[in-house]
């Protein structure tokens, strides 16, 4: 099988953290209901432009998560809102959790998480991270056969947060 091969990423730089993808990403604000209330998300989106790219899509969401002082939440509050998170997102896909896994970016405190969904089709790979009031959620769909491809780790190694004082 052949592999679309990108030359060069694109570097999307906001004031907060930067991050690459394959190519320039749809960039959206967006509301949306949880249970902690309404909150404002922004997202980037990249989809797959061709049928013999590694990756299906790639996908980040910041937003501030509710009720949250500028401080850093304590580690039961950041395991409340990952736990949440998380299964949100396996409600939302349909899907079912293969790993979940503490991580940490610089001090900053994190899971990674797998799941599969579609009858084990799609493997979706997830980095979320809490940076003081702030969520980060990083996701790369692939198919089965392409799972641990190293453009999921480029994308998830090319995150970093900038001075978050802004």
């Amino acid at each position: 099988m052949n592999f679309y091969s990108f030359a060069e990423w694109y570097s999307y730089n906001s004031v907060n953290f930067k991050i690459s993808f394959p190519q320039k990403p749809i960039e959206e604000n967006k509301t949306m209901q949880t249970l902690g209330g309404e909150i404002e998300v922004k997202t980037l989106t990249y989809k797959a432009q061709n049928p013999a790219e590694k990756n299906l899509k790639f996908y980040v969401s910041v937003n501030e998560i509710p009720n949250a002082s500028k401080e850093n939440l304590t580690n039961d509050e950041q395991k409340t809102f990952l736990d949440a998170a998380i299964n949100g997102s396996v409600r939302n896909h349909k899907a079912t959790i293969i790993s979940d896994n503490p991580i940490t970016l610089n001090k900053y405190s994190g899971r990674e998480v797998k799941m599969s969904m579609n009858d084990n089709k799609i493997i979706v790979n997830m980095k979320n991270y809490i940076v003081k009031n702030k969520y980060y959620g990083l996701i790369v769909y692939s198919t089965k056969q392409n799972d641990n491809n190293s453009e999921i780790n480029q994308f998830f190694k090319s995150f970093e947060i900038k001075d978050i004082s802004k």
